[in-house]
């Protein structure tokens, strides 16, 4: 069937009306959410030769737990958002009992690294929590302002539009954010919120970081409450307390043997 000129006008004006209406009902929605919660997953890239520092027995255990992918979630308020684990777990590898004369292999328990990041968008700090051995520590700081360039890229994340930025790091190594302005809010998994939007995903050679789904409330979350057991310390004090822990200890079993413990940093 064939249409007149002035009828095609007419069914074309009523299809821009419409996606014009569903447009401006989607934005609204979004704008009159109250909070926003974004589950990201975050892989990290390592190499062979990362693998090969690992005592053999344990490597390819190691290799397996440590290339899937973990889980994190973003909870934004008005004043204040929290990033985390979603899913802390150790994994415990069996020992073989005893593979020589005088030598037990009792196993080990791989613990994941620990993310806890809170931001005071009111008095634009960050503080996040720290582990050193057993013990935890909160340090403050303010927003760090990173020098962002700017490029023309573009895709879409879970539905939302997204523009590109990156940051050239003093090892040559380029991270690269995706950020969407569809939803209002500054932030991303990162310390820093000096991105014009919401941060969606993190690319560099070392890591990615990606969201698998966005959520909505009219409510706030409930965010993770400070504990008064943790005590601040400064950047150079954490710095310190991490080079004592690689320092060598020494205990005795219930049998009246000495042992040695050594900590080793993989890179």
């Amino acid at each position: 069937m064939v249409h007149h000129p002035s009828f095609n006008h007419l069914i074309n004006y009523i299809m821009r009306e419409i996606f014009l209406f569903f447009t401006i009902i989607s934005s609204n929605f979004i704008f009159s959410q109250k909070s926003v919660k974004i589950i990201y997953e975050q892989k990290f890239i390592r190499s062979d030769s990362f693998f090969n520092q690992i005592p053999e027995k344990d490597r390819e255990s190691l290799k397996e737990i440590m290339n899937k992918a973990e889980v994190h979630v973003l909870m934004c308020n008005e004043n204040a958002s929290l990033y985390k684990n979603a899913d802390l777990k150790e994994v415990v590898i069996p020992g073989k009992g005893l593979v020589a004369p005088n030598t037990i292999d009792q196993g080990l328990v791989f613990k994941p690294y620990k993310n806890w990041l809170f931001k005071d968008y009111s008095n634009n700090a960050v503080i996040e929590l720290k582990k050193v051995d057993e013990n935890e520590y909160y340090i403050k700081r303010p927003f760090r302002k990173e020098e962002f360039i700017f490029d023309e890229k573009k895709k879409i994340i879970e539905g939302f539009n997204c523009k590109s930025a990156f940051l050239v790091k003093p090892n040559n190594d380029t991270i690269q954010y995706w950020y969407t302005q569809d939803i209002p809010v500054l932030d991303g998994p990162v310390d820093d919120i000096n991105l014009p939007g919401l941060i969606l995903s993190i690319e560099s050679k070392k890591k990615m970081i990606y969201a698998i789904r966005i959520e909505f409330s009219d409510t706030e979350y409930p965010l993770d409450k400070l504990k008064k057991s943790i005590p601040f310390i400064t950047e150079v004090e954490y710095e310190q307390y991490k080079s004592d822990a690689l320092k060598p200890k020494s205990y005795q079993d219930a049998s009246g043997n000495k042992h040695e413990t050594k900590s080793v940093i993989i890179k």
